[in-house]
């Protein structure tokens, strides 16, 4: 159906027409549109309890005691152990006054303070803790940092991840190959320090590492009374000596031990037993004699330990070399039994002192640091 004639004639024509026409409409919305900025607001005031601060004082032992680290003070309880074993008690009593022995900032507290802060860091440390350390002085070896571990758990605690450093540890037991344990939790250590947050997300173990030690394991539980050499192992199993001795040496680490050296001079290994004898080397049989009588002649020192002299030569001329035993003379007799009495340097004398590990050059142990107690050194 066709417009009407009026609808065409009042309809603009042009497009400038039809714009004037759009800006017209638009003001007269503008005009009908109420203005809300001369709308008056009523103003409601708000009364607020005025309240005076209370201000505590602040004592010497509140000011400082935040000054060492967190609320498992790792530090403090490793300052607190040898105060505790000179005054031979395992437990800390109250005639022994920590303040005074102390370094600072501990030597500044109230002994009040020490004593709770002390106690409080023996409560939230975990109670792996003990494990944690034997674990890792294990896998460090001559590496070893106590900072190491304490500084991660101090880290876990701060941040409530305690969970997550279980679980790196569970991890790291399960680790048969690849990088050294302890190179890894020093990594971590300074990653953490970095960034608490940014912990490792660690794989599943995977590889034919844990079939070996099985295939291992069950070649010595077939014959349970034989011992084994790592050549052995690796001919028997169709793998690298290398291979084996890594995964050995991991096996004898473990807790608890699923093989154990039972002969340090051949190198043997066998399933652990109950009261299992085990037959040491030449070398260390010969720094156990000299521990008992420090000056021995080479006759009297092999008959002591039960070697043939000609026998124990070679392992003589090792230490000296090594500087276990004290040096030769060059200009002396070519008869052993007329040069000087054999007898150990004064760097392993200290070493044995002082509880530290001696290893040869291959890196095998002469004397553990477990039994520094067995001999007073400092008398000779």
């Amino acid at each position: 159906m066709a417009r009407p004639r009026a609808y065409h004639q009042d309809r603009p024509t042009s497009s400038a027409e039809r714009m004037r026409a759009y800006r017209k409409r638009e003001k007269l919305l503008r005009d009908e549109t109420p203005d809300m900025s001369t709308v008056t607001k009523l103003r409601t005031t708000v009364t607020k309890r005025v309240t005076k601060p209370v201000t505590k004082p602040v004592t010497k032992s509140a000011s400082l005691r935040d000054e060492a680290a967190g609320p498992c003070d790792l530090r403090l309880i490793r300052l607190v152990e040898p105060i505790l074993a000179a005054n031979g008690v395992r437990v800390l009593t109250k005639t022994i006054e920590l303040c005074a022995l102390l370094p600072e900032p501990y030597a500044s507290m109230t002994e009040g303070a020490v004593r709770q802060k002390y106690r409080r860091s023996l409560e939230s440390r975990p109670p792996e803790y003990d494990q944690w350390l034997f674990l890792a002085r294990q896998w460090a070896g001559r590496q070893w940092d106590r900072d190491v571990v304490d500084d991660l758990i101090t880290i876990a605690i701060a941040n409530n991840h305690l969970a997550r450093l279980r679980n790196l540890f569970d991890s790291l037991k399960q680790q048969w190959g690849g990088e050294n344990k302890f190179s890894q939790l020093r990594r971590y250590r300074d990653r953490l320090k970095f960034d608490p947050l940014d912990w490792p997300r660690r794989r599943p173990q995977r590889g034919h590492s844990a079939m070996t030690v099985a295939a291992i394991l069950s070649v010595m539980h077939a014959n349970p009374a034989r011992y084994w050499t790592t050549s052995q192992l690796a001919r028997r199993l169709r793998k690298s000596v290398k291979v084996i001795q890594h995964l050995t040496s991991e096996m004898r680490a473990r807790v608890p031990a699923l093989v154990m050296r039972v002969d340090h001079g051949r190198g043997l290994l066998g399933l652990p037993r109950h009261n299992m004898e085990i037959r040491k080397s030449v070398s260390q049989r010969i720094i156990e004699g000299l521990i008992a009588v420090p000056n021995q002649r080479f006759s009297a020192l092999a008959r002591a330990i039960g070697v043939d002299p000609v026998a124990m030569s070679t392992p003589v001329g090792t230490l000296r070399r090594i500087g276990v035993l004290a040096p030769a003379d060059p200009n002396g007799p070519a008869d052993p039994n007329q040069r000087a009495p054999l007898m150990l340097s004064a760097d392993a004398r200290a070493k044995i002192a002082q509880g530290e590990t001696i290893r040869d050059r291959r890196g095998f142990v002469l004397w553990p640091a477990e039994r520094a107690g067995e001999a007073d050194l400092r008398r000779q």
